[in-house]
């Protein structure tokens, strides 16, 4: 896994589209997507929960 810490020096060095993926939840999400990430996945973090449908659209809000 790679630190939020490090993350601003991979987006900004990668030039295609890729996926945040792994330990991405409601509390990291603002994090990674004013960092650079435009796309993630969160299989985990939705399956895990005991709300998935608020968790989903927690996200989806999240991501506009």
């Amino acid at each position: 896994p790679i630190a939020e810490s490090n993350l601003i020096q991979a987006f900004s060095d990668i030039k295609l589209p890729f996926f945040a993926i792994g330990g991405v939840n409601k509390y990291n999400l603002k994090n990674i997507r004013v960092n650079g990430a435009r796309r993630i996945a969160v299989s985990g973090a939705i399956m895990n929960s005991k709300h998935p449908g608020l968790l989903t659209k927690d996200f989806l809000k999240g991501l506009q």
